[in-house]
């Protein structure tokens, strides 16, 4: 009775722990669950801009088109050029050149 026992109760253990593996790497990087652990919309795009780059893809990532619109005609365009701080959608989206360019002033 007791070998019984025993056996059933190592059968009952393995098939808990063959449920344990069902969490692979790519659901660790996935969108939905960067965010219901608690990492910031920035972090989620980031690490959504590198899977992308990876994979040679296209990242089709929420942008708002709307900031970079050319309001103030030319002199609008002009401050916008000399702004170093005004965010144009080029963080981890542009290529590396290994070359100066006028981008990098």
């Amino acid at each position: 009775m007791k070998k019984i026992l025993l056996t059933l109760t190592i059968l009952g253990l393995s098939t808990l722990c063959a449920n344990a593996g069902e969490f692979t790497v790519a659901d660790s990087v996935s969108q939905e669950y960067l965010e219901n652990n608690g990492y910031s919309s920035s972090a989620v795009e980031i690490v959504g801009r590198s899977r992308a780059r990876a994979k040679g893809e296209e990242y089709n990532g929420y942008v708002d088109r709307s900031l970079f619109r050319n309001r103030g005609g030319w002199f609008g365009g002009f401050l916008r050029y000399t702004d170093p701080s005004l965010d144009n959608d080029s963080f981890m989206n542009h290529n590396i050149k290994y070359y100066p360019t006028t981008n990098d002033l």
